[in-house]
């Protein structure tokens, strides 16, 4: 008796986006559990020219979602674990009606310059080029080394400049609060040393006065009374000059309109 059973799978719209979306972003391959229900199963019996009955067996599988395992050692043995799938899947275990097996196929349509090198690879003689990898290796770790020294003399270049702007706003701050006199403030300074020796210049002549005094003093004492009196009355401004024949001491005619007399 010979069984033949196809199988006929609809996936609904989230349990193929699910699907799709864990095998993309899984890094290595992946097992899982597809969770759903046999909607129809039916059986045909049908009996070939060798006298053998066949019964065809279609099952419709309806696919609700997906369950990714998550441990790397899937089945070492080749076997399940029951135990450990009924901890893991709890109450859907009853719902699993298949697993599957993602694996990311690299190199599937190679293009022309990878079928190139992979000859070239293939006819390298491995002996001979231990000297050339090591040569290789330590080339880029210097260029991975020589990045790594750019990057950070980049960043430090740029704190430097922030110091240096820094430094050049406080200096700036420092010689505008050091200055001693703005321009106002020195013609202000030469005006007042002017006025200031203007006034002093009247003190001395004053004193110089005060001290030729008292010579002109010791002079004057000497002279009479009557010349210093007339030294006095010449040393008034706009004082008048006595005329001649007009005083008391002399003796002629009084002038015309006075009355009395001989």
């Amino acid at each position: 008796m010979f069984k033949f059973q196809p199988a006929s799978v609809a996936l609904s719209g989230p349990g193929f986006s699910f699907l799709i979306h864990e095998t993309n972003n899984a890094t290595v391959g992946q097992y899982g559990f597809l969770l759903g229900e046999i909607v129809h199963k039916k059986e045909i019996n049908s009996i070939t020219d060798n006298d053998q009955v066949q019964v065809d067996i279609s099952k419709i599988i309806k696919i609700n979602s997906a369950v990714p395992w998550p441990c790397r050692n899937y089945f070492p043995n080749g076997r399940v674990d029951k135990e450990k799938i009924r901890k893991f899947l709890g109450n859907h275990f009853s719902k699993v009606v298949a697993w599957y097996k993602y694996g990311s196929i690299q190199f599937r349509n190679p293009s022309q310059p990878q079928k190139l090198s992979k000859k070239l690879f293939q006819k390298i003689d491995i002996e001979n080029t231990i000297g050339v990898v090591s040569v290789t290796q330590i080339e880029n770790s210097v260029r991975d080394a020589i990045i790594k020294t750019v990057l950070e003399l980049k960043k430090a270049e740029k704190y430097l400049f922030k110091l240096e702007e820094e430094i050049k706003l406080l200096r700036e701050t420092n010689q505008a609060v050091e200055r001693p006199q703005t321009i106002e403030d020195e013609v202000m300074d030469t005006s007042f040393e002017c006025t200031s020796l203007n006034e002093e210049k009247p003190t001395e002549k004053l004193s110089e006065r005060t001290e030729t005094s008292p010579r002109r003093s010791q002079r004057t004492n000497n002279v009479p009374d009557s010349n210093r009196r007339n030294s006095q009355l010449g040393n008034l401004p706009n004082t008048p000059t006595p005329l001649k024949g007009y005083g008391r001491a002399s003796g002629k005619a009084k002038p015309r309109g006075t009355r009395g007399g001989k």
